[in-house]
């Protein structure tokens, strides 16, 4: 080999061999190899640091948000696990964040927003607000089992938590001193009524079905089931009193919602999706296939239903499908006439947005001028102004 080519690698290796000793010298053996080039500045030493802050010592004051004048407007940037307009103050909203269950307010005269909850309850997946934003259901899911627990806003921005029963679900406020569930038990569907002060439990129905889908709580005249929505299967709505009355015709991929006195359902029939109103036993035919997840009644307009849908005549499979999340809706919001059945779009949610929204859960302010909803696709929650 080339001389002076073995007397430059010689060098090399001794200047290495000094380099390493020195810097053994000088930092010690290291434990980990991350820590080597940590030492030599190639990675940050700050990304190795934890910082622990007591959550009741945090400074929360309120973040102003640039709410403006718009017709359509994104609330939040992180995801939302539920949501409510609250009764007082007015055009005041709160809505638990998923993943932490910190609860949150929004003044929308203000624009003020301020967490007035920081107790965290890991993992949360889903919220249910009372009607007045005082107590708040959180439910979290590890595996195929869900657990939930009753929290109530105290003084000092914390919620003192209480567990309902393993796998409850149908959870919805009555008022503010009852909350109503169901779980299953032996082969049916049990409905239970909660007091929210002591705690005590009232049996209320007992559905010979499992899973079964609970339309009640505030706003709904009585109590109605229906089995799980099946593309395969029949279904039917009924009205629970000492016996289980059928409301309107069954069909296959069945589901539905009820507001005040009146019932409306989404079903298949011959292959494609047919839709119906009830009030007293009378039916409607109705345009638009609404999910309950996507619609709410006007409270001045009790004949009137706000609703998000996407265009065009949905799949038979499209309720289950959805529910399984296997489809992605670009949606659009409606009024829908109950009486005559006709449905108007009110706006494009894409054209405005800029994106894609897949409407899961909406609610509407007691004055019927705010639609509040959040994105399936990402969790962030929406406003939008209805015209007047």
């Amino acid at each position: 080999m080339n001389r002076p080519l073995l007397i430059t690698i010689g060098i090399v290796v001794l200047l290495f061999m000094l380099g390493l000793w020195g810097y053994l010298l000088a930092y010690g053996a290291p434990e980990k190899p991350r820590e080597v080039f940590a030492n030599l500045g190639f990675l940050s030493s700050g990304e190795n640091e934890v910082r622990v802050v007591d959550p009741y010592t945090i400074e929360n004051p309120s973040v102003e948000l640039a709410l403006g004048g718009s017709v359509l407007q994104q609330l939040t940037t992180r995801a939302v696990a539920g949501f409510i307009f609250v009764l007082e103050p007015a055009k005041t909203l709160r809505y638990a964040e998923r993943g932490t269950g910190h609860i949150f307010e929004i003044n929308l005269e203000t624009g003020s927003e301020q967490q007035i909850s920081v107790t965290t309850v890991p993992q949360t997946a889903e919220a249910v607000f009372s009607p007045s934003g005082t107590h708040v259901v959180l439910t979290t899911y590890e595996g195929y089992s869900r657990a939930s627990v009753l929290g109530t806003l105290e003084s000092e921005s914390t919620l003192s938590l209480a567990s309902l029963p393993e796998d409850a679900y149908n959870i919805v406020f009555e008022d503010e001193d009852t909350v109503y569930f169901t779980i299953d038990e032996g082969g049916e569907s049990v409905g239970y009524s909660l007091d929210t002060a002591t705690l005590s439990r009232t049996q209320n129905m007992r559905i010979p079905f499992v899973s079964a889908r609970a339309l009640w709580g505030s706003g709904v005249d009585g109590i109605y089931v229906f089995p799980k929505p099946s593309s395969v299967q029949e279904g039917g709505v009924y009205q629970v009193g000492s016996s289980l009355l059928p409301v309107g015709e069954a069909g296959r991929g069945l589901t539905g919602f009820a507001f005040a006195n009146r019932v409306v359902s989404s079903f298949v029939q011959n292959n494609t999706y047919v839709n119906a109103g009830y009030i007293d036993g009378k039916k409607y035919n109705l345009t638009l296939t609404m999910l309950p997840e996507k619609c709410v009644s006007s409270p001045v307009a009790p004949d009137k239903t706000w609703c998000a849908a996407p265009l065009g005549k949905p799949s038979v499979s499209y309720v289950e499908d959805w529910y399984k999340g296997t489809i992605v809706n670009k949606d659009y919001v409606w009024v829908t006439d109950f009486i005559d059945g006709s449905s108007q779009m009110a706006v494009d949610l894409t054209e405005l947005s800029g994106r894609t929204i897949d409407v899961d859960g909406i609610t509407i302010n007691t004055d019927g001028t705010l639609l509040l909803f959040r994105n399936k696709i990402d969790g962030a929650l929406w406003l939008y102004r209805i015209l007047q």
